[in-house]
């Protein structure tokens, strides 16, 4: 129900009402990602980058398995012009979590 809740309130444009339910749903359901992917997905739109980049920090250490984390935290780092950071990454990504051909895609850029 909250992630379903939340989504109404972005496309209403409802963004503080959004946050505020991913981050009860963060509390709830702690190792349920997407709502911290989610939750980033809106920071981002804020421009409030580093907030959405502890974000999936904590995701991936709640989920290291989920190879999109690394793709979504290392994108976000190669937004930043952290090119290092953004490899680094990947590249833990790649020993990390399930094979996943766009992490190596996103590596190999």
């Amino acid at each position: 129900l909250l992630p379903s809740l939340a989504t109404l309130l972005v496309e209403q444009n409802r963004t503080p009402e959004a946050i505020q339910l991913y981050r009860e749903g963060i509390q709830r359901y702690p190792d349920q990602t997407y709502f911290y992917s989610n939750l980033a997905d809106i920071l981002i739109a804020d421009n409030r980058m580093n907030e959405a980049i502890a974000l999936y920090q904590e995701a991936i250490q709640r989920n290291p398995k989920n190879a999109t984390l690394y793709i979504l935290l290392g994108n976000r780092y190669e937004d930043q012009k952290q090119d290092d950071k953004a490899i680094a990454t990947y590249q833990k990504g790649i020993q990390q979590a399930e094979f996943s051909d766009s992490l190596y895609a996103n590596w190999a850029e």
